[in-house]
């Protein structure tokens, strides 16, 4: 992308080069020194950011706190905590970017139901679940809890993904079957594929493959076709999140419901056929939710 924007750049007197994204912004400084770099060009770098550590010296306060990795493990990470300058980063992102929301662009969306279910916790669930309450009251540092708030989450998802010695928790075949929150999930998709087999319907469980052969198994134990359900996460190839994406869509496809990880809140366009979203699992950025 940069040795074609830098190409374009060269020959077109420094212009030419524009992008179109449907993703919501971040406050990442990468993200927004690259979409920077890629429009602006040498513009950006006579303003003396000549490359990524000017930008961040100069609007980025950067520092090394605990953190959680995409292998679900508490290490410490050096992490974007705020902007510096920001008056200033505002009038050169103003120059290049423009954000337009789609009543902006006059796109009619269909009307969205926000539904918030309680559910009671198992006993083991409550067992686990205070079981870091006291860590937490009794942490010294900030691994430990982070790693208190991390086990919490990974509890309230299903009990079979907790790793402690000191508590036995239920096979990973179990995934659903142990948790009354993907218990409900399942149930209801299974329900509504009876009563709407048409329709596509949603589960993001930001997991990994082994989560997902649980709930599909559970699903076609209850039956539904196989053919009727997708999964997408990391390891999906491009082209085949594509062939996927393109069967959800279409209503007289098999495939009506579809298990999604992160890789479905970014780059993928899954409103075709859409009738649910079933979120099994709140982000710990609280835009993410809302990229979902």
């Amino acid at each position: 992308m940069f040795a074609i924007t830098e190409y374009i750049h060269r020959h077109n007197n420094e212009k030419n080069v524009f992008l179109l994204s449907a993703t919501p912004f971040t406050n990442s400084p990468m993200e927004i020194y690259t979409t920077l770099l890629f429009t602006g060009g040498n513009e950006i770098r006579s303003l003396g950011y000549n490359d990524i550590n000017d930008f961040l010296n100069e609007f980025a306060e950067i520092k090394i706190e605990w953190t959680v990795n995409n292998k679900n493990e508490v290490v410490r990470k050096t992490v974007m905590k705020n902007f510096r300058s920001l008056d200033a980063l505002q009038k050169i992102i103003q120059n290049y970017i423009d954000k337009v929301d789609a009543e902006d662009a006059h796109i009619n969306r269909p009307e969205k139901e926000t539904h918030v279910v309680k559910i009671e916790m198992t006993t083991l669930q409550k067992k686990i679940y205070d079981s870091q309450i006291v860590r937490l009251s009794e942490a010294t540092g900030l691994d430990v809890i982070f790693s208190a708030m991390n086990t919490m989450r990974m509890c309230l998802i299903s009990p079979t993904l907790v790793k402690d010695k000191n508590i036995k928790v239920p096979d990973l075949s179990q995934f659903v079957l142990a948790s009354p929150k993907m218990l409900l999930v399942c149930d209801s998709v299974i329900n509504i594929y009876k009563e709407r087999p048409d329709c596509g319907q949603i589960i993001y469980l930001p997991r990994g493959v082994k989560e997902f052969t649980a709930v599909k198994q559970y699903l076609i134990k209850n039956h539904i076709p196989e053919e009727a359900i997708g999964m997408m996460n990391s390891a999906t190839t491009e082209t085949r999140k594509g062939k996927i994406t393109k069967a959800f869509n279409n209503p007289a496809d098999p495939l009506k419901i579809l298990l999604g990880s992160e890789t479905i809140s970014e780059g993928v366009d899954l409103n075709g056929n859409s009738l649910v979203l079933y979120n099994c699992m709140l982000g710990w950025n609280p835009t993410e939710p809302v990229q979902v």
